[in-house]
């Protein structure tokens, strides 16, 4: 994986080696050695990853972690430590305060590089959920982004229930979070698909036969537990399974020894991490939605049908079917806001819209595209059957009263105009041509009268 890694050398640092390693493994090194430089770099280029080779008690190195957190546009790059002996405290003081690992020197070839594989990949999975401000211009995102917050359910995975439970026992008095005990292979049955932990711990042999890679694996590939974090307690001397286990996407692995201290705190970081993802994922799926949805009546909107209808259209022409379009207008919209109150057209609304929903099949396309005007698509109906269909919508929209917030009851009614037909592909219509015989059928409709279906035979 290539990528752009700053290093810093502070006291007692020195990273002749790590740099000969990294470029071994063609990654591009940029070398500061003025901690201003680091964190100038990091604002201005962005490195993908900053590793620090020096005393993990230096102020300097401590300076250089706390300012790179403190600004959002960095602070989510990986700041990776390389440090002599040092105590549990120590190191856990390093990973609160935003370092994403700490290895003692001398460090394992395989395992630094698979780690560092591991945090780039990271990165760049939440970097792709957040969009680029100064490409997309969606300032708005990240405001919609909102922290998720309570306990996070955290299923600790161990080889039989006592050691789930010893495990539990230990963390509980450093976390106030919710704990599901799996022994064996349970995580896999019906429950951990029900409970959908946050973070899944486990507590591995990575010698072991039943090889705890593989319920890794089977836990990361189910729907219900892809987006979970997971964290690997196992024995670092193993660097080849560590290594194998970085690779296959275990979001950290912890030395079996680890303080538990620091066990605490690297599932903190781990919850941290995977309810931020999540947060963008909703805000995300939340923007695509309004893309896509009229936020008043919930129904496909005009962005969205355009291209839905055109693909009606050619999947009709390629398969030498009919389709039908409709186009719906409530008669004397204007009427109702301007008596009622635009409250009370929302309302009518709302409800014409539910009312042609309920008439129309899944494979139909309904949408509204404008203020009163409702586009429905038909894909492999008849002339005969469209009709059929069109009647049966307007009869749903005036054959009952609709109820206003006032308590006023009003009754209101729809032109429909209809084509039908089967386009050839050689000569497929745009939009405007699909939709140019449903509106000119739409006009005759409340020229005669309104309330009514006008038919305009669309092609032959």
């Amino acid at each position: 994986m290539s990528g752009k890694i700053l290093v810093f050398d502070g006291v007692n640092g020195d990273s002749t080696q790590l740099r000969f390693l990294l470029a071994s493994a063609h990654y591009e090194i940029v070398h500061l050695n003025e901690p201003e430089d680091v964190v100038n770099y990091s604002l201005s280029r962005r490195p993908d990853l900053i590793l620090i080779s020096g005393d993990a008690e230096d102020p300097v190195v401590t300076e250089i972690c706390q300012t790179i957190v403190s600004y959002a546009a960095v602070s989510d790059i990986p700041v990776v430590l390389v440090t002599g002996a040092c105590g549990p405290s120590t190191r856990i003081e390093a990973l609160r305060m935003g370092v994403s690992e700490v290895f003692r020197a001398p460090v394992d070839r395989l395992v630094l590089l698979a780690r560092l594989r591991s945090l780039l990949r990271a990165s760049d999975d939440r970097r792709q959920l957040t969009p680029d401000r100064r490409y997309t211009g969606d300032h708005e995102l990240m405001d919609d982004c909102k922290p998720l917050t309570g306990p996070a359910r955290i299923g600790l995975v161990a080889a039989d229930a006592e050691a789930a439970w010893h495990l539990q026992q230990r963390l509980t008095p450093l976390m106030n979070d919710q704990f599901i005990l799996f022994p064996g292979d349970s995580a896999l049955g019906d429950s951990a698909m029900r409970n959908m932990a946050d973070v899944f711990v486990i507590a591995a042999d990575l010698t072991a036969p039943s090889d705890p890679l593989r319920l890794y694996s089977e836990l990361r590939s189910r729907s219900a537990t892809r987006h979970a974090a997971f964290c690997l307690i196992a024995d670092s001397s193993c660097s080849d399974r560590w290594a194998t286990a970085l690779d296959l996407g275990v979001d950290d692995l912890i030395e079996a020894s680890a303080d538990v201290g620091e066990l605490a705190v690297r599932i903190q970081k781990q919850i941290a991490a995977k309810r931020r993802s999540d947060s963008l994922r909703l805000a995300m799926a939340n923007r695509v939605r309004q893309a896509m949805f009229d936020p008043l009546t919930g129904l496909f909107n005009r962005r969205y049908a355009l291209p839905a209808l055109a693909r009606i259209a050619e999947l009709a022409a390629t398969r030498h079917e009919p389709f039908a379009i409709l186009l719906a207008d409530i008669d004397q919209f204007k009427r109702v806001n301007d008596t009622f109150g635009h409250t009370a057209g929302d309302t009518v609304l709302v409800s014409v819209a539910n009312r042609l929903r309920s008439c129309l099949r899944p494979a139909d396309l309904l949408a509204r595209i404008g203020g009163e005007e409702f586009l429905i698509a038909l894909p492999g109906v008849s002339l005969e059957q469209a009709h059929a269909t069109a009647e049966r919508l307007r009869l749903a929209i005036c054959g009952r009263q609709i109820s206003l917030s006032s308590g006023e009851q009003i009754e209101v009614t729809a032109s429909i105009g209809l084509s039908a037909g089967t386009p050839a592909h050689d000569s497929l219509p745009d939009f405007d041509q699909l939709i140019f015989a449903p509106d000119s059928a739409l006009l005759v409709a409340k020229a005669k009268g309104r309330n009514r279906v006008t038919i305009a035979r669309y092609a032959a």
